[in-house]
């Protein structure tokens, strides 16, 4: 997948229609007239169990993905990750987001409300008034869970989400409908945008969002609230307790914090668009462009365990200064000879400086093969976090190649050498190709160019 950007004509002003004033009176009346019991009052029962978690914008260190386990058995300890090589996986991705929508557009890119000012503004923006939902969705979870639990029953987080549906947190997101901001939107109820909560725990790190379900809880007039899209903004906050090196991974356009540029999706879900980010101390926001429920966003800290996970390719290593992406390409062998000699290998710069490819080398493969970079790759300097495909020419001399008489595979390890432009380190890593073989050409064959 190519980078997608952010387009560069203005989104034209939606015109407000002559009775968009009649529309704001019916979703006054609406909010105004829902039901308002309290949700520190509706659990007053359970006023003698404090809050897990106080705020809403919840990390998974506090709130961790162990959550979305078939069977629940506590949520108040992170889950201890498998291990590899002594560097553990720790998963940031938010557990709660905000969400605006429907927001629906011709073009993935083009976003209707930077007619009305910046998106991630809105959002941000909205984040003083949603605190209290956000707290009542924590506080009702904990509550549910418990409940669920005391009956001994085999739940899992759906179904304390389902429990949750016309409960506190539900009312308390009600009450505020009115206090954030909406716009025009051409498929949303009252013809106005909705906030949904979305809850990274229901569904085993997918992010639901539901526009219809607070609508028709506020008594709007909705044939078909199945036909509301599920589509729009979401927010998140990343909070980072030192400077960390982040692995992210989103299956819709996003942005961190103030970039201009949509950072690249993984839309299809195969682990090819990868995003390396060095971020502060602090709190970060990441706003997602979703265009159907539920998306999902992996966000890791930087471990060897951590890059096998995000891009699926095994032995991996934390200090390196390349992370290698899935992909790497040769050519087949046939009749013992490669049918071409480029192969390709997919990287992204994995450090803070930029970096150069300094050289590579053939470790491990059958003697005869002769590897060299291809002409101009010395050239390249990759920026921070930026991808690259390098190419490599594979040469071969007289002598027929030989694969696993098991596999039919023929096992390669790449020796690349990286330097950092700004301290001239360099640093060597491994990376283990491989690919088929056939005996006859008669029924076609892989050739890489």
């Amino acid at each position: 997948l190519s980078g997608i950007t952010q387009h560069d004509s203005a989104v034209s002003m939606m015109q407000q229609n002559a009775d968009v004033q009649t529309q704001r009176g019916k979703l006054g009346a609406l909010l105004s007239g829902a039901k308002t019991a309290d949700a520190h009052q509706a659990s007053g029962a359970h006023s003698n169990e404090a809050p897990a978690v106080a705020g809403w914008w919840t990390l998974h260190e506090e709130r961790p993905w162990s959550l979305a386990q078939e069977n629940i058995e506590s949520n108040t300890q992170p889950a201890a990750p498998e291990e590899t090589k002594g560097q553990k996986s720790v998963p940031l991705t938010p557990r709660l987001w905000a969400a605006i929508g429907p927001i629906t557009s011709a073009e993935r890119s083009m976003d209707p409300l930077a007619a009305f000012g910046d998106a991630r503004r809105i959002l941000k923006g909205a984040e003083a008034i949603l605190q209290e939902p956000m707290t009542a969705h924590l506080t009702e979870y904990d509550r549910v869970h418990k409940s669920l639990k005391a009956k001994g029953k085999n739940h899992t987080p759906t179904d304390v989400w389902h429990e949750m549906e016309n409960g506190t947190s539900a009312q308390a997101l009600l009450r505020v409908q009115n206090r954030l901001p909406n716009f025009v939107s051409e498929y949303g109820p009252l013809g106005r945008t909705w906030w949904s909560i979305g809850d990274g725990t229901t569904l085993k790190k997918d992010v639901a969002i539901n526009f219809s379900q607070v609508a028709l809880l506020a008594g709007a007039d909705v044939a078909d609230a199945k036909q509301i899209p599920a589509s729009g903004w979401a927010v998140g906050k990343i909070k980072l307790s030192k400077p960390t090196s982040l692995l992210m991974r989103c299956n819709a356009m996003f942005f961190l914090d103030e970039e201009l540029a949509y950072l690249t999706p993984d839309v299809y879900q195969e682990k090819r668009a990868v995003t390396v980010r060095h971020l502060e101390q602090g709190d970060h926001h990441i706003f997602v462009r979703f265009v159907q429920s539920p998306f999902r966003c992996d966000i890791l800290e930087d471990s060897a365990e951590a890059r096998q996970n995000v891009t699926g390719v095994k032995e991996q290593r934390r200090g390196d200064m390349l992370l290698v992406l899935s992909d790497s390409m040769m050519s087949q062998v046939v009749e013992g000879r490669l049918a071409s000699p480029h192969i390709a290998i997919p990287v992204v710069n994995a450090m803070p400086s930029p970096l150069v490819l300094d050289g590579a080398e053939l470790a491990v493969g059958p003697t005869g093969l002769l590897l060299s970079m291809s002409s101009g790759q010395e050239e390249v300097v990759l920026a921070p976090g930026q991808s690259y495909i390098f190419s490599f020419l594979l040469r071969q001399g007289q002598q027929s190649l030989k694969c696993d008489a098991n596999t039919s595979l023929l096992q390669l390890t790449v020796t690349l050498r990286s330097k950092d432009t700004r301290s001239n380190a360099t640093k060597r890593m491994n990376v283990s190709m491989s690919t088929s073989c056939q005996k006859a050409a008669s029924q076609g064959y892989i050739v890489t160019f």
